[in-house]
């Protein structure tokens, strides 16, 4: 705890006012809440636009809050205790009741038997917290690369206006048709509606006599 003068201190220079918190993904989405706060402020955003980014950030908090609460509710103490032990004493009486049938061939049996079961038991806790750096966790770090890279593709992206979009020879707006953009472009609206009409009558229509309403 601060003392008193360095209480007073802080409260003069509003640092307690503007203190981000200690969690990294709530710090982040702290720092991104100024922003769009800023922008709005400043005019830079309509009231819109500022309504979008912050429903985003309110989903960004309700999905962080559900990986806390993955995180920090492991399987409950006497459940995994009960667990172990009801294993062990099964892996342990195994051995008597396959040693008249079995004989020798016990052994593999029991092996067998242990390694399954208590493979399953490490698995379960192994799985209970799925944000570390083991090799069964998420790879969360993989995800945030491949998220990152198409951010900036597309934030480096190039996109064409609407003028250069629709008088381009390389762009194809209908599926299946040899006529760019700038060819559509210079034929007149019923020339286009009649390639249109043309071009439905190739689809194949929905044959709908075996259909059936399941009720």
């Amino acid at each position: 705890m601060f003392s008193e003068p360095r209480m007073d201190l802080l409260k003069k220079m509003s640092i307690l006012n503007y203190a981000p918190p200690s969690n990294i993904p709530l710090q982040i989405l702290y720092y991104i809440a100024i922003f769009v706060q800023t922008m709005k402020d400043r005019y830079k955003w309509d009231p819109a636009t500022s309504s979008i980014f912050y429903n985003g950030l309110n989903s960004m908090v309700e999905c962080l809050s559900g990986f806390e609460r993955i995180k920090r509710t492991p399987i409950p103490p006497a459940y995994s205790v009960h667990l172990y032990h009801v294993i062990w004493l099964y892996i342990l009486s195994l051995p008597f009741q396959l040693a008249e049938t079995m004989g020798w061939w016990t052994v593999a049996g029991v092996g067998i038997t242990s390694f399954t079961f208590l493979g399953i038991l490490e698995i379960g806790s192994q799985i209970e917290d799925p944000f570390g750096y083991d090799d069964n966790d998420l790879p969360l770090d993989d995800l945030c690369d491949v998220l990152c890279t198409e951010v900036n593709d597309i934030l480096g992206a190039n996109f064409p206006s609407h003028d250069e979009l629709f008088t381009s020879n390389n762009y194809y707006p209908i599926s299946e048709c040899d006529l760019s953009a700038f060819d559509l472009s210079m034929k007149t609206k019923s020339e286009v509606r009649a390639f249109l009409m043309q071009q439905t009558k190739h689809v194949n229509p929905i044959n709908l006599t075996n259909l059936k309403i399941v009720s």
